[in-house]
C-alpha cells in the first residue's frame, strides 16, 4: 500500500474462491476469464494429510496405502514435497479431473486444496519515496503499551517471534541492519519464494513484511514497536505481489517451529475460509506443539458476516481485527487564508517525478467552462504556478490533470465526490503534474473556505511531512475489518488492535518509515504483546495466555452507547496492560457447539470455567451486557451488506452472580443464555458480553467475557442470492449476459464456446455438488461433475471486483460412485444441477438447474 495513504480495504485481502472478474453493477454483460480456472486455487496441486504421525507404523502404512490406491486407479501424480514434521503428508501433483478420487481415499485424513493466500489488494509500496524520519507509535497511548514499556521490564528480549510475510529490509537500522551475524536480532528466517537466487529474506519489492515486523519489533530512535527488542525470526513467503501458496506456508511454518519460534504472526489469508483449510489446520498444528499464533483477521468487512479469512478461523490462533484509534499520522498540505492556517490530509503523489515541495502557492479551485470544478473541460481562470482543486467524477484524473498542467497550474488535489476511498492518484499516461486525493469531507470544506474567503488569497504548502490528525472514527471497528462468526459459528474476530493509518518501517528503498491500514498491521501489535506475556512468565499454558489477551480487551460502543457486535469486534480493543496483570483466567465452556443448529433449542448454559493465577483471594462479580443483534440477510432473504442491525437481545441469567477464588483454585460459573425473543425468520445473530469486575477496594482488572449465537435454523439460511443481476445464470465464456432460462443453448466446446455458470453465495455453503441429468430427466442423475468441488466453499467475496463464482464445464463428468471412470459426455441435451449443502451438510439443500445445454462438439 502506498505510504501514508488511508485506503479503506487495508493490507490483507485475498482473491475469490472460483474465477475473479471485474464487473459493474449495471454492466449489461458479465466478462468472464480467460479460462474458467480457479484464481486463487492452483490446478493440478494438492497438499494430503495422512492418518497417522511422522514416522510412526501407522503414518507409513497410511502414506503407502494412498499412494498404492493412486496406482491402483491409473492416476499419474507427482510428488513435490514430503513433510515428516508438523505433520504426515506429502505436496503432490494430480489433475483436478480426479480429485473427486483422490478426495475419496480414506488413508488420507484431510486433502487440501493448494490456495493462494494474499496479503492485499493493494499494490507493493513504491520505491523511491522521500526518506520519512522515525517517529512515536501513537496507538501505544491508547492500548496500554507505552505504560508497559515506562514501567516494566519486559520488552520481548529473549523471546523468538516468527514472521511469516514478504521477508524484512535488514538493513533498517529499527531491526540492526543485519541478518544472522552475532549479535543480531534478526537470528533465523529464509527465503521461500522462488522469484529470486537469494537464501535470505530480503524485502524490496513489497514492504508489507517490513511494516508488519516494525508493528510488533521494531526499535530505532523514537519509533519502538510493541516487543522491540524480541528475536526474529523471518520467513519470506510472499512474492513481490503478495501472493503466498499453502505450499509455502507449510514449509516456513515447518522451519519456524524447527527454529524454536516460540510466538508466530500471520497476516495473510483467503476471505470466508473454513477451519478444515490448509493455512487453518497448520495454525491449530502449531498451536498444539506449544507455538502461539496469532492471524489477521482480513479487511472484506464491507461484504458483511462469515467474511473472517482462513488461517484466522482457526480455532486455536488468536484472530486479530482493526480498531480506529483518536489520533494518527498523515501527509498533509497547510493551508492558509484570511491568517488562519489549517492542516489538511492527503495521500501519497506518484513516485515517478519529484517528490512535492510547494511554499506558499497560491490554492485555486478548477473553474472550467461549464463552470464545474471538475477539470474536465480546459480551465478559463488564471491557475499559473497554482495548486488546483478539483472534484472526482465526470472524467478520468488524466484528463483532469491535462487540462491543469495545459493552464499553467504546478499541482493537482482532487477531492472525493463520495464516502469511499479513493487512494494515490494514477494516469493512464504519463503527465508529469504532482497530484494527490483529499476526502470529500477535506475537499467540501475547502470550497466552503475558499468561497467563504472575501477574496482572500488562499496558499498552500507542500511537503512530505506528516502531521498528528485527529480521528472522528476513533474507538470504532474498521470499515474494512472482517466480520465473523466463522462459518461454523465460533467468535472471530477474538479482538481488535490498532489498525488504520499505522505508522511503521518501511524498506529503504521506499522511505523507511509510512503508513499502511489494515487487520496485517492490527495482528502483529497483539503478537507483540504475546512476546510480551511469554517473556513475563505470568502465562505458561496456551489457555491462560490467550484469556489473558482476549479477556482483558475493551469492548467498543456505538455513538447511541450500544456494544458493536461481537461478531464485529470480538472482546474489543486489546489492552496491554491488563493482559499482562490478569489474576484470574476464563475459559468458556458450553454443552453445546458455539453456533449450534438451532431448530430444538433456543436455550443453552455456558459455562465460565475460571482460574486464580495470583497468591491472593480475589472476589469478582459478573453481570451481562447485551451487544448488537445483526443478520446477514435482509428482510427479503438476500444478502445484507452491512449486516442488518437489531437491538433485540438474547436473555442471561446467572445461576451465581460472583466468585471468591482462594489462591491457586479453580472453578466454574453457570449462565443461561435464551434466544426466545428473536423471530427466527430475521436470521439473527445475537452476542453480548459477561462482565467481571473486582470487589472494590480489591484491586483487579475487569474481564470481558464473549457469547455468540445464532437465533435460527442454520440449514434454512438461504445460501444463493438471487435478486443480484440474475444470478444464478447459465453463460456462454465468449461472453455476454445471462441465457435466456427456457431455451436450450448450443455449445460446440471448441474456443470460448463453453457453458459456464455464476452464482453468488450470500452465506456460507460446506459443499458444491454438481450432477449431470438428461434434460428430459432433470431430476435423474446421470453422472457427476464434482462431487466435493475442494470440499467447501466460501461466500462470494467483492475485493478485486469480484462479486460472484463461475464454474465452466468442459463437458466432461464420471458415473457416481466411479471417480476414476472420467470421460466427455457424447452429444446429447443436458443440464447441470448445482446443489449447495449448509453448514451441517444436513439433508436440508439448496438446488440451482441450468437451462437446457445441448453439447454440440467438438
Amino acid at each position: 500500500m502506498f505510504s501514508f495513504a488511508r485506503l479503506g480495504l487495508g493490507s490483507f485481502l485475498a482473491l475469490a474462491v472460483l474465477t475473479a472478474h471485474t464487473w459493474a453493477d449495471d454492466s449489461s454483460t458479465i466478462p468472464l476469464g480467460t479460462d474458467g480456472v480457479n484464481i486463487n486455487i492452483v490446478p493440478n496441486q494438492y497438499i494430503i494429510e495422512f492418518e497417522g504421525e511422522p514416522d510412526t507404523d501407522a503414518g507409513e502404512q497410511a502414506t503407502q496405502d494412498f499412494f498404492k490406491s493412486l496406482s491402483d486407479g491409473g492416476i499419474s501424480y507427482t510428488v513435490y514435497e514430503n513433510y515428516t514434521s508438523l505433520f504426515n503428508g506429502v505436496f503432490i501433483g494430480v489433475d483436478d479431473k480426479y480429485f473427486d478420487a483422490v478426495y475419496g481415499i480414506t488413508s488420507a485424513a484431510s486433502v487440501w486444496a493448494t490456495r493462494l493466500s494474499n496479503a492485499g489488494d493493494q499494490p507493493p509500496v513504491p520505491p523511491n519515496l522521500p526518506t520519512s524520519p522515525p517517529l512515536p507509535n501513537l496507538a501505544h497511548e491508547y492500548t496500554g503499551v507505552n505504560r508497559v514499556h515506562n514501567s516494566t521490564q519486559w520488552d520481548g528480549t529473549g523471546i523468538k517471534v516468527g514472521i511469516l510475510d514478504s521477508g524484512i529490509d535488514y538493513n533498517h537500522p529499527a531491526f540492526g541492519g543485519c541478518y544472522k551475524t552475532p549479535g543480531c536480532r534478526i537470528q533465523y528466517g529464509g527465503n521461500y519464494v522462488n522469484d529470486t537466487d537469494r537464501a535470505d529474506p530480503l524485502d524490496t519489492c513489497n514492504g508489507h513484511g517490513t511494516h508488519v515486523a516494525g508493528v510488533l519489533a521494531g526499535n530505532h530512535k523514537e519509533f519502538r514497536g510493541v516487543a522491540p527488542n524480541a528475536t526474529l525470526g523471518i520467513y519470506r513467503i510472499m512474492d513481490c505481489k503478495g501472493v503466498a501458496p499453502t505450499n509455502w506456508v507449510i514449509k516456513a511454518a515447518i522451519q519456524a517451529e524447527k527454529d524454536g519460534m516460540q510466538v508466530v504472526n500471520l497476516s495473510l489469508g483467503t476471505p470466508g475460509g473454513w477451519r478444515g483449510w490448509g493455512e487453518s489446520s497448520i495454525v491449530n498444528k502449531l498451536v498444539r506443539r506449544g507455538i502461539y499464533v496469532i492471524t489477521a483477521a482480513g479487511n472484506n468487512g464491507m461484504d458483511g458476516l462469515w467474511t473472517v479469512v482462513s488461517p484466522a478461523v482457526a480455532t486455536q490462533g488468536i484472530a486479530v481485527g482493526a480498531m480506529e484509534l483518536p489520533r494518527y499520522y498523515a501527509l498533509h498540505l497547510n493551508v492558509t487564508v484570511a491568517g488562519k492556517t489549517i492542516p489538511i490530509q492527503r495521500t501519497e503523489q506518484q513516485t515517478d517525478i519529484p517528490s512535492l515541495n510547494l511554499r506558499n502557492v497560491r490554492l485555486v479551485r478548477a473553474t472550467d467552462a461549464d463552470g464545474t470544478d471538475l477539470a474536465c473541460t480546459p480551465l478559463t481562470q488564471e491557475i499559473k504556478g497554482a495548486l488546483v482543486l478539483a472534484q472526482r467524477g465526470t472524467c478520468d484524473y488524466t484528463t483532469k490533470a491535462i487540462n491543469v498542467l495545459n493552464a499553467g497550474g504546478v499541482a493537482l488535489a482532487i477531492y472525493n465526490n463520495r464516502t469511499d476511498d479513493m487512494g494515490p492518484i494514477s494516469y493512464n499516461q504519463a503527465v508529469t503534474l504532482p497530484s494527490f486525493s483529499l476526502t470529500i469531507a477535506d475537499g467540501q470544506a475547502l470550497v466552503k473556505l475558499l468561497g467563504e474567503s472575501g477574496g482572500s488569497a488562499a496558499t498552500a504548502t507542500v511537503n512530505h511531512e506528516v502531521y498528528a490528525f485527529d480521528n472522528a472514527l476513533a474507538y470504532t471497528p474498521a470499515s474494512y475489518s472482517a466480520w465473523g462468526p466463522d462459518p461454523e459459528g465460533a467468535i472471530k474476530p477474538d479482538l481488535l488492535a490498532p489498525g488504520s493509518n499505522v505508522y511503521s518501517t518501511l524498506p529503504l528503498n521506499m522511505g523507511s518509515y509510512g503508513s499502511m491500514s489494515g487487520t496485517s498491521m492490527a495482528a502483529p501489535y497483539v503478537t507483540g504483546l504475546v512476546a510480551l506475556l511469554v517473556q513475563s512468565q505470568r502465562a505458561t499454558a496456551n489457555l491462560t495466555l490467550i484469556s489473558n489477551v482476549v479477556h482483558t480487551a475493551t469492548p467498543a460502543k456505538n455513538a447511541a452507547g450500544q456494544y458493536f457486535s461481537v461478531a464485529q469486534q470480538g472482546t474489543g480493543l486489546v489492552n496491554a496492560w491488563n493482559a499482562l496483570h490478569a489474576d484470574l483466567a476464563f475459559t468458556l465452556r458450553r454443552s453445546v457447539p458455539v453456533y449450534y443448529d438451532d431448530r430444538h433449542y433456543t436455550k443453552f448454559p455456558l459455562k465460565l470455567w475460571w482460574e486464580n493465577r495470583v497468591n491472593a483471594k480475589v472476589t469478582y462479580h459478573f453481570f451481562s451486557q447485551p451487544a448488537l443483534s445483526v443478520s446477514g440477510v435482509g428482510t427479503d432473504s438476500q444478502s445484507a451488506t452491512p449486516p442488518r442491525i437489531s437491538t433485540t437481545a438474547a436473555s442471561v441469567s446467572f445461576k451465581q452472580t460472583s466468585v471468591s477464588a482462594l489462591a491457586g483454585n479453580e472453578g466454574f460459573a453457570e449462565v443461561t443464555i435464551s434466544s426466545s425473543k428473536f423471530d427466527r425468520r430475521d436470521f439473527m445473530v445475537y452476542s453480548g458480553y459477561i462482565q467481571a469486575t473486582p470487589t472494590v477496594g480489591t484491586g483487579g482488572i475487569n474481564y470481558t467475557l464473549p457469547y455468540l449465537g445464532s437465533a435460527y435454523a442454520t440449514v434454512n439460511l438461504p445460501l444463493l442470492q438471487s435478486n443480484y443481476a440474475g444470478l444464478p445464470c447459465l453463460l456462454r465464456e465468449s461472453g455476454g449476459g445471462c441465457l435466456d432460462a427456457k431455451s436450450v443453448h448450443r455449445f460446440t466446446l471448441t474456443g470460448k464456446d463453453f457453458p459456464v455458470v455464476a452464482y453468488r453465495l450470500q452465506a456460507p455453503a460446506r459443499q458444491l455438488m454438481i450432477k449431470i441429468a438428461y434434460a428430459a430427466t432433470p431430476n435423474s442423475i446421470h453422472a457427476s461433475v464434482e462431487s466435493y468441488l475442494y470440499g467447501m466453499q466460501s461466500r462470494s467475496m467483492d475485493t478485486n471486483g469480484v462479486p460472484f463464482y463461475t464454474f465452466r464445464w468442459n463437458g466432461r463428468g464420471h458415473y457416481v460412485g466411479k471417480p476414476l471412470d472420467v470421460f466427455d459426455l457424447p452429444k446429447n441435451k443436458y443440464v447441470l444441477r448445482f446443489t449447495f449443502l449448509s453448514v451441517f451438510m444436513n439433508t436440508e439443500s439448496q438446488t440451482y438447474f441450468t437451462p437446457t445445454i445441448q453439447l454440440d462438439g467438438p
